[in-house]
Formats: structure tokens, C-alpha cells, sequence
């Protein structure tokens, strides 16, 4: 993909940042069936995300919880996951891909500037680090439109404290936040493979899919991952060297082998 045709960044990361426990609300609250706009209006009414502004309620439902749980992926998996297991580790992960996926800026922050950071040695995130990133972006016409510094500097906090939210960086100090020692819990590896097998990725494309970047994996690591499934009874792997094949579970059994997946790195 070419700069000219990638897709354009955007500032959605101001709207909200992980914000695991209003979307795990919203989910044990949505029926299946519910269309967004349907659950947006009964939310708003039953306060579902709780008893602050309506405006804000309504952007969390609709900005937020629509874009990433009602775009591609199933979420009545995910809320039949959530009632199984709780909002565990899992759920952090899983939501991690979901609001990267749902904002590219966020998507090519932990896929390409984060780990070109670690490779670099950095140690550390900034507000400014993430702020010439941007600038550099937009320089190569990533934005539909120039950002103001205003607008810059909100995107990299929200995009910040979401790295936080999710355990990849600890906690801000005199405005650093250290990168943390980060694995995906097991049982956000299997949703994703699922997820990803689901929407047609083969499964030569599945151990190089930029979407295991967003769990911060290699493609060699994707593999030691997809074996160590396998171990649990999700799913059949066959590996070597670049070829990989997979036996999936057949769609009713998929849900249970997920929920009996261990919740750790």
C-alpha cells in the first residue's frame, strides 16, 4: 500500500480512549438482535453508560461501541465470551484490536511507530514523541486535512492513555510513560485467529496478518501461538518454515473451546 492510497488518519481517538469498562457495560446491556442505533437510543434512556452528560453517553454508544463492535467482527461471541469469563485479560486484548481496527491512527501507532520505537531502544513514550509522529504523517498527506497543535496534542494523550488502559505503557510520570513487557493472553490470540479466519484470511495469510501487530507479535510468534492453541484443543496445526495449516472447529463448538482457553500471555 502506497502513501497516496493508505488509508487517511483521523482524530476519533479524542472521542474516548480504551474505555474497557463503559464498552463491557454496553455489551452485557446490547441484545442480540439490537440494532446500534436501537441500543444507542435504550442506552441513552436507561443510562447504560452510566449518569453523566447525555452527549457524552451518546458519543461513547455511537463514536465508540458502534464502530468497534458492530463493524465486521461477531459480537455475540464476545458477549457470550464476556458471560463466560468476565471482562478478564481477554477482554482488554480483544478490545485493543477492536478500537484499532475501528481508528487507523491508532492501528498504525501500535503496528509501526511503536515497535520501530522498541527496536530503536526507546524505553519511553511522550505526548511530543507521538506529536512529531503525527506531524510526519500528515507531511506525507495521511490527513484529510492539517491538524491544528491543538488537535495534535489531544490525539496523543487519548492515544496514550490508551496504550495505558491496555497494560502496553504504565502509568504517566512528569508526562513519560514507560513501554511495559507485554504478551496477549491466550485467549485473545484464539479470538483474533477465529476472528481473522472468519473474514476470509487463508491461513498463509493468517501468520503474517498486521492485525496480530496490534498484540505486538511477530510472524515467527503468531506461529509459536497458533501451536500453543493447538495444545489446548482450539484448533489443528501443521507448521514449516513459512507454510502453515490449520484445522478450524466447525462454528458450533467455537465459542465453548474459546471460553476454556487459559486468560494468560
Amino acid at each position: 500500500m502506497t502513501e497516496g492510497t493508505a488509508p487517511q488518519f483521523t482524530s476519533m481517538a479524542i472521542k474516548g480512549t480504551a474505555l474497557l469498562e463503559d464498552t463491557a457495560r454496553l455489551l452485557r446491556a446490547w441484545q442480540p438482535g439490537e440494532s446500534p442505533s436501537e441500543f444507542a437510543v435504550r442506552a441513552r434512556v436507561e443510562h447504560t453508560v452510566g449518569h453523566g452528560a447525555a452527549a457524552r453517553a451518546d458519543d461513547v454508544v455511537r463514536q465508540v461501541f458502534r464502530r468497534r463492535f458492530f463493524s465486521g467482527s461477531d459480537p455475540v461471541r464476545l458477549r457470550d465470551l464476556l458471560a463466560r469469563r468476565g471482562a478478564g485479560r481477554w477482554y482488554r486484548d480483544i478490545s485493543l484490536v477492536l478500537a484499532a481496527r475501528a481508528d487507523r491512527t491508532l492501528y498504525e501507532l501500535v503496528t509501526d511507530f511503536l515497535p520501530a520505537e522498541r527496536r530503536r531502544g526507546v524505553a519511553a513514550l511522550s505526548s511530543p514523541a507521538v506529536m512529531r509522529w503525527l506531524e510526519q504523517a500528515e507531511a506525507r498527506g495521511r490527513m484529510e486535512r492539517p491538524w491544528s497543535g491543538g488537535v495534535r496534542l489531544s490525539v496523543a494523550q487519548h492515544l496514550l492513555h490508551t496504550l495505558t488502559d491496555v497494560g502496553i505503557l504504565g502509568p504517566a510520570r512528569r508526562g513519560i510513560r514507560p513501554m511495559l513487557p507485554y504478551a496477549p493472553s491466550l485467549l485473545a490470540v484464539g479470538w483474533l485467529a477465529l476472528d481473522l479466519h472468519a473474514r476470509g484470511a487463508t491461513d498463509s495469510e493468517l501468520r503474517a496478518h498486521s492485525d496480530f501487530g496490534i498484540l505486538q507479535q511477530e510472524p515467527h510468534a503468531v506461529v509459536e501461538l497458533l501451536l500453543r492453541l493447538a495444545e489446548h484443543g482450539l484448533v489443528e496445526v501443521q507448521a514449516g518454515g513459512d507454510l502453515v495449516q490449520i484445522a478450524w472447529p466447525i462454528e458450533s463448538t467455537v465459542t465453548e473451546r474459546l471460553a476454556e482457553l487459559p486468560d494468560v500471555g
